[in-house]
């Protein structure tokens, strides 16, 4: 554990895991070095990496606390445990890798957690190099889970939500719930958001404090990243029981014709033919309604 800057004022600790990520991690470093606020620490759980993401890190010249914690591959949940335990403050903020943070996201951070929220989640912006049919369908997504969240205003949250790419939490709350569950190789951080919100903290959200995300380029992307989420989530169901109260077993819920429409649409062709465009001749509305639905026929179980 080495550290490149000094700073006896910490007051904020923000811990960043990664996993062959050296050609991703200077991206969030860069862009925190443009925070507006300077009292933070830095640290970098290389997770296990045989690339050369520590010499990567250990060479960055950056103008912050920067800390590297270097362990074997425990996957992103025991990452950032890892980091937490050797957090210096209680307010500990996640981002991911490869996020572009806005300059202001640390001073909201920090005054958030002087009023005493629990839990706070920011918001996420996909970044592509080109703006594909899939970018602009995502930011529609974007805006329709923000708005199922609190009517894309900050709030606190109707139900439990987190992504760890952009979240801040309190210390000690977080370990009265156990922190990030290490048998869980997914969705970990909506398990802590649902542990949080069980135990009667109050978890909000604010669309405001935005960062960039490399998330997926492509519409067949995304579907097999779904999947990926819905064995986690089957995991999940396994571990806390307390998640069936907060999610659907299927996207029909008994309904037999939404079954079968469903079923009529979960090929793989119709996600190749939005990715190719073949859709964008009907109106924004209508095409992505029809997004919805065949994104959601293959990544769902019929059996």
């Amino acid at each position: 554990m080495t550290a490149t800057v000094e700073n006896s004022e910490v007051k904020l600790s923000v811990v960043i895991p990664t996993y062959q990520g050296a050609l991703r991690i200077l991206t969030v470093l860069r862009s925190l070095e443009q925070q507006s606020f300077r009292d933070f620490e830095v640290i970098v759980v290389i997770d296990g990496s045989t690339d050369n993401t520590e010499a990567v890190v250990q060479g960055a010249d950056v103008n912050f606390l920067l800390r590297v914690v270097v362990q074997q591959n425990k996957g992103r949940a025991g990452a950032r445990n890892a980091g937490v335990q050797v957090a210096s403050t209680d307010a500990v903020v996640f981002f991911d890798d490869d996020v572009i943070v806005a300059t202001d996201v640390l001073a909201c951070y920090y005054q958030y957690h002087q009023r005493g929220e629990a839990l706070v989640v920011g918001g996420l912006y996909s970044v592509q190099e080109s703006q594909n049919e899939f970018f602009h369908y995502f930011e529609y997504l974007n805006m329709k889970w923000s708005a199922n969240l609190n009517g894309n205003t900050a709030g606190y949250m109707k139900a439990p939500y987190m992504s760890a790419a952009n979240a801040c939490v309190q210390k000690k709350i977080f370990y009265e719930v156990g922190g990030f569950d290490e048998g869980l190789r997914d969705a970990e951080d909506f398990d802590l958001a649902i542990k949080l919100f069980e135990r009667g903290y109050k978890l909000y959200f604010d669309p405001a404090l935005r960062a960039g995300h490399h998330l997926q380029q492509s519409m067949q992307v995304y579907v097999q990243r779904l999947n990926q989420y819905k064995d986690a989530r089957r995991a999940l169901r396994e571990r806390n029981p307390a998640v069936k109260k907060y999610t659907a077993e299927t996207p029909w819920q008994g309904n037999l014709l939404k079954k079968m429409i469903y079923h009529f649409f979960a090929f793989p062709f119709y996600i190749r033919w939005a990715d190719a465009g073949v859709f964008t001749f009907l109106p924004v509305k209508i095409r992505y309604r029809f997004y919805d639905v065949i994104v959601t026929a293959n990544s769902t179980n019929f059996v």
